[in-house]
């Protein structure tokens, strides 16, 4: 029985290099955006003019393009004075393929936390160092909008965010917020029969006091008690998370000595 036009081995064979060309064009395009530093808006060119500078068919090109918009590089934009645009990268697919991969890989409670635990840390200290007036306001709204949401039982990390955000160091920003996501799709699940909806209220206070504190100590500049209750209340994920699993040791990682005099005073909060 012969095969059907397009079918078998001949149509892989032919499909695998205009496959690889149209990659192969993506990856020089891309590479020439990142040289030229992000011109975000810049028309590199239309299709025609494109075609003819990389010597490429137009199906080739097309596939570029296409791998292009995916990864958020470019938009082909319509009409007159289109053509390919620069345009900039979202981090948010990146982000869910980085905390699926994690999740993939079961990392351990302990393993995230200790992540976690580690670069806010970090995060903590550089936001004190450079805060300033506006810095102060961004982190009052992110308060402010966490107070009145109405979702009940909801866990907000946004003042998580919103810190690692301030550092100035986005490769940090980007590592804590996978782990931040990764954190709050493990708190999704843990509803078992010791975290009934009484119990998650409770927590989820506990989680705004801990936010309003580590506040209020990163804008009086007291770096050694932010560090110290960013780690209890990073702690207090970490139990929340094991509560109703097998022991695990708490995250290890840098941080404050002082402020231990605190530690009974002040509730830690989870999220």
């Amino acid at each position: 029985m012969k095969p059907r036009s397009g079918d078998g081995p001949a149509m892989d064979a032919a499909a695998r290099p205009a496959s690889k060309r149209a990659e192969q064009l993506a990856g020089k395009i891309e590479r020439e955006i990142m040289r030229a530093r992000w011109p975000i808006g810049e028309l590199i060119g239309t299709e025609p003019e494109l075609i003819e500078r990389y010597g490429v068919s137009r199906g080739i090109f097309r596939e570029a393009v296409r791998i292009l918009e995916h990864h958020r590089v470019v938009k082909m934009r319509s009409g007159p004075g289109g053509g390919l645009v620069v345009s900039a990268p979202d981090a948010t697919a990146l982000i869910r393929a980085a905390m699926l991969y994690l999740d993939y890989e079961d990392v351990s409670v302990s393993n995230l936390l200790e992540a976690r635990l580690s670069l806010e840390l970090h995060a903590v200290e550089r936001t004190v160092q450079k805060l300033d007036e506006a810095g102060v306001d961004r982190l009052r709204a992110a308060l402010q909008a966490e107070e009145t949401s109405t979702e009940p039982g909801h866990h907000s990390h946004d003042v998580h965010r919103v810190l690692a955000e301030m550092s100035g160091n986005p490769a940090l920003a980007l590592f804590i917020d996978v782990l931040v996501n990764l954190t709050e799709w493990r708190m999704g699940g843990a509803g078992g029969a010791d975290h009934g909806a009484g119990d998650r209220e409770a927590k989820v206070k506990e989680s705004k006091q801990a936010h309003r504190a580590i506040v209020e100590s990163i804008v009086a500049g007291d770096l050694a008690l932010a560090l110290h209750r960013t780690r209890r209340h990073i702690e207090a994920v970490h139990d929340y998370l094991v509560d109703a699993g097998p022991s695990v040791p708490r995250p290890a990682g840098g941080g404050a000595a002082a402020g231990r005099a605190h530690d009974q005073a002040e509730p830690p909060g989870i999220g």
